[in-house]
């Protein structure tokens, strides 16, 4: 697990940024209650080109419903979007989305982030 603190100024003023890059390890499952405590905002990715990804953000989000805060929002973030090999077909992400009732973007390579709605 990597935490990443950060700051950010957004138009209201400076929010602390709490970053994990849990790439799904082993190790992080035994802290896993730990992050999501008092967690205001969770931004959910998956890689389209890796399937096993896509299946494991829906794990993820139900680890994240059990616990986290009840009004803590979650996106969902499609990551490699413009790829030529991708796996996960075009439209799951959204689709998975809509069905769990977050909002989706999607990422493409060039470091832009498209979507609707905001945390």
């Amino acid at each position: 697990m990597t935490e990443l603190p950060e700051e950010v100024e957004l138009n209201l003023g400076c929010v602390s940024l709490r970053l994990i890059a849990s790439s799904g390890s082993f190790g992080f499952r035994r802290t896993r209650p730990i992050p999501w405590r008092g967690a205001k905002g969770i931004i959910l990715c998956y890689d389209c080109q890796n399937a096993t990804s896509f299946w494991n953000s829906l794990k993820w989000f139900q680890e994240i419903q059990r616990y986290s805060d009840y009004d803590c929002r979650i996106v969902i973030v499609e990551t490699k979007n413009d790829a030529d090999n991708r796996t996960v077909l075009q439209d799951a992400g959204k689709l998975l989305a809509d069905l769990i009732g977050v909002p989706f973007f999607f990422h493409l390579l060039q470091i832009r982030c498209y979507g609707e709605g905001v945390l």
